[in-house]
Order: C-alpha cells, then sequence, then structure tokens
C-alpha cells in the first residue's frame, strides 16, 4: 500500500483510530499535530513536500453545519491545490462522537443503561460525557479496551470511518494500476 499519513489533533484520536481501523490499514501513520491549526499546517506541508497521499481529520466543535462547511472550506484552501490525493474528514462535534452515535454500543461502554436525554447529551457533547471532562487528551484507553469485534463493526458504519475507508481504498486501487 502506498504510505499514507493521517493526522489529527489530540493523541486520543490516535488511540481511537488505532482501535478502529481493519488491519489491512495497520501501516497508516497516525499523527497526532497538538490541535487543529498544526494538524492542517502539517497536513498542507506533507502533500508540497512529500506528495505523499494525507488525511486531516479535524473535530469541527459544533454541529452547526454551515460552521463545519465553512471549517472544511477554510482548510481546503489553507492545504492548497495539490495532485497528490487527499482528504478532509470532520468529525462533528468531534471524533468522540464514534463512541457515541450508536446508543447499544454506548450502553456496553458505559455499562449501563441510558436515558434518551442522557444519550441526546451524548451526541452534543460526546468527549465531556464519555470523559467527564473536555480536556482534549483524556484516558481513552480504558474504554477502548470494552469494545468487542460486534462493537467495532458498529461503530466501523459510521459515515466518518466509511469515508476515511473508502479514501484509503482508492489510494491503495491508485497504486495497483
Amino acid at each position: 500500500m502506498m504510505p499514507v499519513t493521517l493526522f489529527v489533533e489530540f493523541d486520543t484520536q490516535c488511540l481511537l483510530l488505532k482501535a478502529l481501523l481493519p488491519l489491512e490499514y495497520d501501516d497508516i501513520e497516525i499523527i497526532n499535530a497538538n490541535g487543529q491549526s498544526s494538524a492542517i499546517t502539517r497536513a498542507g506541508t506533507r502533500l508540497a513536500l512529500k506528495q505523499q497521499p494525507t488525511i486531516v481529520l479535524l473535530n469541527t466543535q459544533t454541529v452547526d453545519t454551515t460552521q463545519s462547511y465553512e471549517l472544511e472550506q477554510s482548510v481546503r484552501y489553507l492545504v492548497g491545490r495539490t495532485e497528490t490525493p487527499y482528504k478532509i474528514l470532520l468529525a462533528v462535534p468531534e471524533l468522540e462522537i464514534l463512541l457515541t452515535f450508536d446508543k447499544s454500543v454506548l450502553e456496553h461502554l458505559m455499562g449501563r443503561s441510558l436515558s434518551d436525554a442522557e444519550f441526546q447529551l451524548a451526541q452534543v457533547t460526546p468527549r465531556q460525557f464519555l470523559s467527564g471532562s473536555s480536556t482534549p487528551n483524556w484516558e481513552i484507553a480504558p474504554l477502548l479496551a470494552k469494545l468487542g469485534t460486534e462493537q467495532i463493526a458498529s461503530i466501523r458504519q459510521h459515515t466518518l470511518i466509511q469515508a476515511l475507508l473508502t479514501f484509503l481504498a482508492e489510494v491503495t486501487a491508485r497504486v495497483g494500476e
């Protein structure tokens, strides 16, 4: 497979994605850029200098679609024009949504049933709901250890993971041409 680099904002995101990606994508370099602006800058630099397929995955920090669209357009402008394949992925509102969008997965992770109000809260503030804090680098490993094959399969159905896997498959197919 062609080397692919995935830039994320925080270390917890690296751990989460490594736990969720299928084994055939084990060689993807997932880099914690330590923040949104750094992830964008480093992705643009990687594309310009190494001409290596690159993904930048950012938290939108909002559920507002207009603000998410504006963020994507800004990133597209900053990354620039390139022939090298790249993908901008936006986690709405943050990547931890992967652990909270499916109620059965979330209840499995929490070890209890959730009310509808709790589930709705988990959709809007997934990191805070899971960690009890809004700190970006929180101890996610204990939750990831609870994920079984069934939960991982469910999480992989999320549109964000599907978009990531589609991009990786397209890059892999280009290498075979």
